[in-house]
């Protein structure tokens, strides 16, 4: 009997082909680090009370965060923040504001140097998000700066279509691998 287990397959982002290892089969394919911290900082995001998130120096309840530094600042620290040299121009937001803005299923970002703009700019020739704030001095002369909602609608759908292909190849290898069991 032949064994019709796949041996290989192409990855339905970029359509480079791989090999499935024989022995373990697709449990002993990489994960792709991007996407599992992504997952795990939901999950870390979704168990936070803001209530409870310390200030940098654990001596006191956090009320802003700077995203540049990425800290949490206390009422004490922050007054350090927003006074010390290489720090004064950068904008914090509220720890209130961060969870919003970074919790499960939230589709607002803000831009990391201009802390209260929210992402909402994409430089196509770039391949960069950002706030219309970095956009302007950096990008204007680009070509193809759009709303970042339009290229998220886009890449949506593609992600989509990658993950429909990816559950069929996937009930495809199981089904092959239970029959040939069942041999």
């Amino acid at each position: 009997m032949a064994d019709d287990t796949p041996t290989s397959s192409t990855c339905p982002l970029c359509r480079a082909a791989f090999d499935i290892p024989e022995r373990e089969g697709v449990a002993a394919l990489s994960v792709d680090p991007f996407v599992h911290n992504l997952l795990q900082q939901n999950e870390t995001l979704a168990s936070v009370d803001p209530n409870d998130v310390k200030c940098g120096c654990e001596d006191e309840a956090a009320v802003e965060y700077c995203g540049e530094c990425e800290t949490f600042f206390g009422e004490k620290c922050l007054g350090g923040q927003k006074r010390g040299k290489k720090t004064l121009s950068h904008l914090t937001i509220s720890v209130d504001d961060y969870f919003k803005s970074s919790g499960p299923g939230s589709r607002r970002l803000f831009c990391p140097k201009h802390g209260a703009s929210e992402i909402d700019t994409y430089c196509k020739q770039c391949q960069e998000a950002m706030c219309l704030s970095c956009a302007i001095p950096d990008h204007v002369n680009h070509q193809g700066l759009v709303k970042l909602t339009e290229v998220a609608s886009k890449f949506s759908g593609e992600l989509k279509e990658a993950a429909s292909t990816v559950r069929s190849n996937l009930f495809l290898l199981i089904t092959v691998t239970l029959l040939n069991v069942i041999r």
